[in-house]
């Protein structure tokens, strides 16, 4: 179905054309699938009545059971092909279309850190000009302090004591006329310097490998409990 038909037809079932619509390939319609699919209803619904109908009796009835489920994993198979079949120029144009993509918001990513970066080290910078201005204040303070200490020992009298200036806190939050916020967040965070130093209690076990070790043959594994487990299971 091509896009003018497609826009027709949810044009007659009154559903809105939006223009984000036209972003969407005609191919992507699931009533163009669904079709495809349609062979396998009556053959899935055969074989859920059957096994709820199952009933196993004796080795003739069991072998009934056994070519049961492997034909429904055999069908599983050849749907699941359909499926990818159907799909595949979708999962091409998708994986196109993000690569395409990727290619636009990978720059902005790094466009947006190297201004994040450069406007933390404009923030840092002023804080460090106020500490600056804030110690040569203190100082001031203190000399000025001790002159007047000296003056009123001169004379007996109580001294003056000296407020030191208050400098300004650094602005670390702004707003541009465009309605953007951009403000310093203070966060926690780590590296990890030595895997085998890291205490149990902040790892987790890596299933694969314990899968695997138990796969060779391995039956012990603190804090592990391995058991053997039965399970049918069926093979075409």
């Amino acid at each position: 179905m091509n896009f003018n038909l497609q826009t027709q037809k949810l044009k007659e079932n009154g559903i809105p054309i939006s223009q984000d619509m036209a972003l969407i390939p005609a191919v992507l319609d699931l009533d163009v699938v669904r079709p495809k699919f349609d062979e396998y209803l009556e053959k899935v619904g055969n074989f859920e009545q059957a096994a709820k109908m199952l009933e196993i009796r004796d080795d003739e009835s069991r072998e009934a059971a056994a070519n049961l489920a492997g034909g429904a994993k055999k069908l599983i198979k050849v749907i699941e092909t359909r499926r990818l079949e159907v799909t595949k120029e979708a999962r091409e144009f998708t994986s196109k279309v993000n690569a395409f993509v990727d290619k636009f918001t990978s720059r902005l990513e790094s466009a947006a850190k190297l201004a994040g970066e450069k406007e933390l080290q404009y923030v840092k910078l002023q804080e460090m000009k106020r500490r600056e201005q804030e110690k040569l204040a203190q100082e001031a303070a203190a000399k000025l302090q001790k002159d007047i200490n000296r003056e009123a020992k001169k004379k007996g009298i109580e001294p003056v004591q000296v407020l030191a200036p208050v400098v300004p806190e650094t602005q670390t939050r702004a707003r541009t006329e465009a309605g953007i916020t951009s403000y310093l967040a203070k966060f926690w965070t780590f590296e990890i310097l030595d895997d085998s130093d890291v205490p149990r209690i902040y790892c987790s076990a890596d299933e694969k490998k314990i899968r695997e070790a138990v796969k060779q043959g391995v039956r012990e594994i603190r804090g592990v409990r391995i058991f053997e487990k039965d399970e049918i299971r069926h093979r075409s």
